[in-house]
């Protein structure tokens, strides 16, 4: 049996509307609801937009001690 996924994703976002208008500015979903979140609609997938903390990516470190990045010269991440 192969694995599989929802079609449906939850995603969070500190200004919903700004997120949704995104999906269907630049990707082409259709707002379907907008409460109690907004629902998009797109060809494959449908996703739900709440207001959230934003999450993502971080370029700094939870570890004080630890360097954020390698320097360009160094050929390991960090050195321990």
């Amino acid at each position: 049996m192969a694995n599989t996924f929802s079609a449906n994703i939850l995603i969070q976002a500190p200004d919903p509307e700004q997120a949704a208008r995104f999906y269907v500015d630049q990707l082409g979903f259709t707002i379907t609801a907008t409460e109690p979140m907004i629902a998009l609609e797109g060809t494959n997938i449908n996703l739900f937009i709440e207001q959230g903390p934003l999450l993502g990516p971080s370029s700094r470190s939870p570890y004080p001690t630890l360097p954020t990045r390698a320097p360009a010269s160094s050929p390991r991440a960090v050195r321990l």
